[in-house]
C-alpha cells in the first residue's frame, strides 16, 4: 500500500488491518516514502537550464517520507513530511498487526523513488546520464541517489536512516520482523546497483530481520554477486525479475505481478492492471501465486517450497500534477476490492468465473469493529434548531426565537461523527463574526463558513476545498452541502456554487467528503436551524435530461464503452464523455440540446472529460432559438483543466440551446456532462430574511431589475483575488481584453471599447453613455466579472484608470 506519495491516515490503516484480518490475508507492506514519478511534467513551459531545471524539480515536485524521525539536512530540510506518522502511531500499528498475526512490512524505497532523501542531501544527488535509458528525463536524477562517484557517502546516509527507525525501543519500527528495503527502477549503473543491493541487505540481516526486495536483477544483470539466501523477492514485473532466476539465487518469492494486480487510484472507475482499479476479474480468474502467465512468466508448482504466496498492490501515482482528488476513503475501496479476490485466490479453491460477483459481495462485507464506509445510523440523522437543542450536549450555545447564537467558543457535541457521502447537510445561518468561522469539526477535518481567506471551504485529509463564494456578515443563507461517491457540492440559496480550481492540481475532478460532524461550533453568529439527512438532493437549478434530446456536428462511433456518442454527456456518469470524431473532423463543434417543452433557461454547465485531455473546451459560445433564430447568449473562455465549468445568462424561453465549441485541446471537443439549469423562482421572488450591511466582496449583486426579469449586474466589482503575473501576461495579449466590437443580445448594438485592459493592477472604470441598454451594460460586467477583473461604473473618466467608453 502506497503510503509514500499519498498518505493515509493511521484510522483508515486501522481499518484496512481489521479487513485483512477478516479475510484472512496476513501480510501488509507499507511504501513509507516516494514522490511523484512524473517529473519532466514540471518544466512544461518554462525556459530553464538544465541546472535550474533540476533545482526547480528538486524544490516544487512532491515527495514523501511518512514515520517520525529527526534527521534534518544542513539546509534545513527535514526528511520527515508533514503528514506522517507518529512513533507512537507505528508502534499502535505493528502491535495492531501482531494481534491480527499480519507481518506488518514497512518499506524504505532507495536507491531510486528517493526525492525525499535527496531533499536532505542534494549533494548525494545522481550524477550520471539517463540517455540509455527511452523516455528518461535529466530531472529524473533528482529522486536518484548517487551510487557510482559518492557510493560510501550514500550507503551510510542510507544506513543512518534505517539506524533511526529500527534501533532500541523507542525507535518508531521497533518490533517488525521484516524490513523491505525498495531498490527497484533504478537507472544507473547495474554494477554499483548490484553492489548497493548485496551490501544494504548483509546490513538489514545484520540488524536481525528478514530483508524484502523488489526483483530487479534480471534487467540488472552484472558481475558482482549478490547473496539472495534468505531473501524475500517481490515478483512484480517479468522484465525486472524472472521468478526462476530469483529462486535458482535462494530467494523466496511473492507474486505481486503488476498484470493483473496493480490499481493506481485515479477515479476514472476502469478496471485494468494499473487501473483505477486493479483488473481483478482477471485476477481471479487467472491468477494464483504459483501462477504469473499473466504477467508472462511461468506456471510454477503450486507446492514450491520457495513460493511465500501472492498479494496485490495500490499505487498512488496520481498526485501533484496527476492529483485527481481521490481521498483514502476512495483508496480503501480499491484496496478492499482486490483484497478480496486475493483472499480468494489465495486461501480459496478454483472457482468458475460465473460465480464471482457472488463470492465477492457477501452479506456483510466488513470486519466487525470497522466501518471504512463510514455509515451512521438513522438515529444519528438529526434536526437542530431552538426547540430540539435541548436534546443535545451543547456549551454556551443561547436559544431564542430567531435561533441558537454562537460564540466561537459555543458548541454542539456528540453529534454523528465521521458520516460517509450520500447524506445532505442543510442548515440556515447567519455569520456575525469576523475572521475565519469554521461550522463543525471532526478531528483535524472541518467545514468552514469563512476560511483563512474569507471562503466556504471544507478541510479534509490533505485537501483544503475553497468555493466561489464569500458569506457576508449579518445576511443569512441557506446551505446545502450534498456528499456523493468522488462528488461534493455546495449549493447557497438554491444556487449551486462552483469549486475554485487549483492550478497546481489541474486534473483535479473528484472529491469524496466524509462530513466532519462530531461537533458544531467554532464561528460567531446564528444558526437557525440545521439538519442531517440521507433523502436525495437535486439540484433546484438543474434541467432534467429526461426532457432533452441532444445531437452533436461530430461524434466518434461506435466508439468505446467510455467515450464516444453523445449520448454519454447526457447519461449521468462523469466517467463517460462524448468526444467528436478521432480523424476527420475539425472545430467549431456544435451540441444540440432540444427541449420536449419551451421553457426557462439560464445556464448551463459543463463538465470536462475525467483526467482531462482531448477534447476539453477552452473557448465556446451558447445560442438559444429566439423567435425562431439562434441568438447568442454567451461565450467566453475556459481553463484547460477538470473543474466544472458554469455559465449563465439571461433567462430566456426556449426549446433549444446550442453549445459552441471554438477551441478544445488537441482540436477536438469533449463532455463528461453537461446539464442546462433554469432559474430558481423561489428565491428571487422570496429573498432569505437578511439584517443588511453593505458587502466588502460582492460576487455579481443585483442592483436593477427590467420588466423582463433580466437582473442588472452590479456597478461596482472587487475581484476575489489579485491578478497574477501569468493573468495580467494572458489579457494583455487576449482578444477579449483589446479592441472589440461586440452585437449584443437582443439589442442589436455594437459595443466599443478600450485599446487593451493591459495592467490589471490598474483601477477599471467603466465609462457608459445614457443611451446603452441593460443588456451591452451586463454584457461588458460579465466578461470583467468572469475574468475576475475589478471596475467601476461612472459617467467620466478617472484619471490613472483604465476607463472603457461604452455608447
Amino acid at each position: 500500500l502506497d503510503t509514500g506519495r499519498k498518505f493515509i491516515p493511521y484510522d483508515t490503516l486501522v481499518d484496512i488491518m481489521l479487513n485483512m484480518a477478516y479475510y484472512k490475508m496476513n501480510d501488509l507492506q507499507l511504501h513509507l516514502n516516494d514522490n511523484y514519478i512524473f517529473l519532466k511534467e514540471h518544466l512544461a513551459g518554462k525556459n530553464l537550464s538544465p541546472e535550474e531545471q533540476l533545482k526547480y524539480v528538486l524544490e516544487h515536485a512532491k515527495t514523501g517520507f511518512r514515520v517520525e524521525t529527526d534527521i534534518v539536512g544542513k539546509n534545513g530540510q527535514k526528511l520527515t513530511s508533514d503528514e506522517h506518522y507518529t512513533k507512537e502511531e507505528m508502534q499502535n500499528l505493528i502491535k495492531l498487526a501482531k494481534a491480527l498475526h499480519i507481518n506488518l512490512v514497512p518499506e524504505i524505497d532507495t536507491p531510486g523513488h528517493a526525492l525525499s532523501f535527496v531533499k536532505v542531501r542534494p549533494d548525494l544527488m545522481y550524477q550520471g546520464s539517463l540517455s540509455d535509458y527511452a523516455g528518461k528525463h535529466n530531472v529524473e536524477r533528482v529522486a536518484m541517489l548517487d551510487l557510482d562517484t559518492k557510493y560510501e557517502e550514500t550507503l551510510k546516509f542510507v544506513k543512518s536512516v534505517y539506524d533511526k527507525l529500527l534501533d532500541g525501543p523507542d525507535a518508531p519500527l521497533h518490533g517488525v520482523s521484516t524490513v523491505h528495503i525498495g531498490t527497484d527502477e533504478y537507472y544507473g549503473s547495474r554494477e554499483s546497483y548490484r553492489r548497493y543491493v548485496n551490501d544494504l541487505i548483509k546490513y538489514i540481516k545484520g540488524k536481525g530481520y528478514t530483508p524484502r526486495i523488489w526483483g530487479s536483477l534480471s534487467a540488472k544483470r552484472g558481475n558482482t554477486p549478490v547473496d539472495w539466501n534468505g531473501v524475500e523477492v517481490d515478483i512484480w514485473s517479468i522484465h525486472w525479475q524472472r521468478p526462476n532466476e530469483a529462486i535458482a539465487q535462494g530467494a523466496k518469492i511473492i507474486n505481486i505481478t503488476d498484470v493483473p494486480t496493480y490499481s493506481v487510484p485515479s477515479g476514472s472507475n476502469s478496471q485494468a492492471a494499473y487501473g483505477d482499479y486493479a483488473n481483478y476479474e482477471r485476477q481471479y480468474n487467472s491468477w494464483t501465486p504459483n501462477d504469473f502467465r499473466t504477467g508472462g512468466g511461468p506456471l510454477l508448482p503450486a507446492s514450491h517450497p520457495s513460493i511465500l504466496g501472492g498479494g496485490h498492490a495500490v499505487w498512488n501515482d496520481n498526485i501533484d500534477l496527476h492529483e485527481t482528488g481521490l481521498t483514502s476513503y476512495d483508496i480503501f475501496k480499491r484496496f478492499f476490492k482486490s483484497m478480496q479476490t486475493t483472499a480468494e485466490r489465495t486461501w480459496g479453491s478454483d472457482r468458475a468465473a460465473a460465480t464471482f460477483a457472488e463470492r465477492t459481495l457477501p452479506t456483510s462485507p466488513y470486519a466487525p469493529q470497522s466501518n471504512p464506509a463510514k455509515e451512521i445510523d438513522q438515529s444519528d440523522l438529526f434536526t437542530i434548531n431552538s426547540e430540539t437543542v435541548k436534546n443535545y450536549a451543547s456549551k454556551k450555545v443561547k436559544a431564542s426565537e430567531q435561533g441558537l447564537a454562537f460564540e466561537k467558543d459555543s458548541s454542539i457535541e456528540g453529534l454523528a461523527g465521521d458520516v460517509g457521502p450520500s447524506h445532505v447537510l442543510k442548515f440556515d445561518v447567519t455569520v456575525t463574526g469576523d475572521g475565519e468561522q469554521t461550522f463543525s469539526t471532526s478531528g483535524d477535518n472541518r467545514i468552514y463558513l469563512a476560511d483563512k481567506d474569507g471562503y466556504l471551504a471544507y478541510q479534509f485529509e490533505q485537501f483544503h476545498i475553497q468555493f466561489k463564494k464569500k458569506l457576508e456578515k449579518n445576511k443569512r443563507y441557506q446551505i446545502s452541502i450534498v456528499t456523493k461517491p468522488q462528488s461534493t457540492e455546495v449549493y447557497v440559496d438554491g444556487e449551486k456554487i462552483e469549486r475554485i480550481a487549483n492550478p497546481a492540481h489541474p486534473r483535479f475532478a473528484h472529491n469524496s467528503l466524509v462530513l466532519p460532524l462530531e461537533s458544531i461550533g467554532g464561528f460567531k453568529g446564528i444558526l437557525h436551524s440545521a439538519e442531517l439527512s440521507d433523502k436525495p438532493f437535486v439540484n433546484p437549478r438543474l434541467i432534467s435530461n429526461d426532457k432533452i434530446t441532444a445531437t452533436a456536428s461530430s461524434q466518434q462511433l461506435p466508439g468505446n464503452a467510455t467515450e464516444g456518442a453523445v449520448e454519454k454527456a447526457f447519461d449521468n456518469d462523469p466517467n463517460t464523455f462524448w468526444h467528436t470524431k478521432w480523424t476527420g473532423d475539425t472545430a467549431p463543434y456544435t451540441l444540440t440540446m432540444t427541449l420536449k417543452e419551451a421553457e426557462k433557461v439560464n445556464g448551463l454547465t459543463y463538465l470536462p472529460r475525467p483526467g482531462g485531455g482531448n477534447g476539453v473546451v477552452t473557448r465556446y459560445e451558447v445560442y438559444a432559438q429566439k423567435d425562431g433564430q439562434m441568438v447568442k447568449v454567451s461565450e467566453g473562455s475556459w481553463d484547460n483543466d477538470a473543474q466544472e465549468k458554469t455559465v449563465n445568462f439571461a433567462a430566456v424561453d426556449t426549446n433549444k440551446i446550442e453549445l459552441k465549441v471554438l477551441e478544445g485541446v488537441g482540436g477536438f471537443a469533449s463532455a463528461a456532462e453537461v446539464h442546462l439549469l433554469k432559474p430558481v423562482k423561489e428565491e428571487q421572488e422570496t429573498p432569505a430574511p437578511s439584517q443588511p450591511e453593505k458587502p466588502t466582496t460582492p460576487e455579481k449583486p443585483k442592483v436593477d431589475q427590467t420588466g423582463d426579469g433580466t437582473v442588472e449586474l452590479a456597478d461596482q466589482f472587487t475581484a476575489s483575488k489579485p491578478a497574477s503575473e501569468d493573468s495580467i501576461a494572458a489579457a494583455s495579449k487576449s482578444a477579449d481584453y483589446l479592441k472589440k466590437e461586440y452585437k449584443v443580445f437582443p439589442t442589436p448594438q455594437k459595443v466599443t471599447y478600450g485599446e487593451g485592459v493591459t495592467a490589471l493592477r490598474k483601477q477599471v472604470n467603466l465609462v457608459m453613455g445614457d443611451q446603452l441598454d441593460i443588456y451591452t451594460r451586463n454584457r461588458l460586467k460579465s466578461v470583467l466579472q468572469d475574468n475576475q477583473v475589478s471596475y467601476t461604473t461612472g459617467k467620466a473618466a478617472i484619471a490613472g484608470a483604465t476607463n472603457i467608453y461604452l455608447g
